[in-house]
């Protein structure tokens, strides 16, 4: 069975690696540390048997500079997203709805939302591209923190507070990390989790792949396929989340990969 990419993410730079490392894939196939789910390979130890949990109390450290709070060690903080002209468009009717309902009258969520109604959320680089700008303090635009001190992203509180599916509007780059994927072949894929030991070989960037997520995955953490089910079936559907997972019951009962 062969499952198409979800055509709004198959041009996303972040999650598609700028190198297709084919020798890497026929390596891990070779110590048969791959799963081929119809057209999709799957990296057995780093999205089966890895544990992995995304919560910013294990990330995210506070420093400060001349008294002010500045956040670094998060996906939120630290990594520069890419964001193309139909996600930026698809996040103004979150904004518009949020300013027409006043979701539990959030003054934060209100404010984010005029400033995405605004255009006010991009920066662009050197080569004019547009990627999500940040605060001086160094966290996502589209962040806030909440009353406890925690980092919170304001498009997932903006979907919860209005009852709409987050995949739905937030950046794809953001809502599929740590997902990495590449065509290894014409119509075949490579799935797997940008970590410190591929990063090189997949072509991405190295802040991506030393989060403390990624690191020193938290003791309750769930395997990746099972905490990342919703970004998978983003990706290829929920038919090959369904037969991802019928697969690892599969080698888990085998006790190999």
């Amino acid at each position: 069975m062969s499952y198409p990419l979800n055509r709004t993410v198959a041009g996303n730079d972040f999650l598609r690696s700028r190198t297709t490392d084919s020798a890497h894939v026929a390596r891990l196939r070779e110590r048969r540390e791959t799963l081929a789910i119809g057209n999709v390979l799957v990296d057995v130890p780093n999205l089966l048997r890895r544990r992995f949990l995304c919560d910013t109390r294990q990330c995210l450290r506070v420093e400060r500079k001349d008294g002010r709070p500045i956040y670094r060690g998060s996906c939120c903080t630290d990594l520069l997203v890419e964001i193309t002209p139909p996600e930026q468009e698809r996040l103004k009717p979150l904004a518009r709805e949020t300013l027409e309902r006043s979701p539990n009258g959030s003054l934060q969520l209100a404010a984010l939302a005029r400033r995405i109604a605004g255009d006010d959320f991009l920066a662009w680089t050197g080569k004019q591209e547009p990627v999500l700008g940040s605060h001086a303090s160094g966290r996502c635009v589209l962040s806030f923190i909440n009353p406890r001190g925690r980092l919170w992203c304001g498009v997932n509180a903006m979907c919860r507070a209005l009852g709409r599916r987050v995949q739905d509007y937030k950046p794809d780059a953001c809502y599929a990390y740590p997902l990495h994927y590449v065509d290894y072949e014409p119509g075949r894929w490579f799935l797997t989790i940008i970590c410190r030991g591929n990063y090189r070989m997949m072509g991405g960037a190295r802040e991506a792949a030393v989060m403390a997520c990624l690191e020193t995955p938290m003791e309750n953490a769930p395997p990746a396929y099972m905490a990342l089910r919703g970004e998978i079936e983003h990706l290829w559907g929920e038919a090959f989340w369904q037969e991802l997972a019928r697969q690892a019951e599969r080698l888990d009962q085998n006790g190999a990969a």
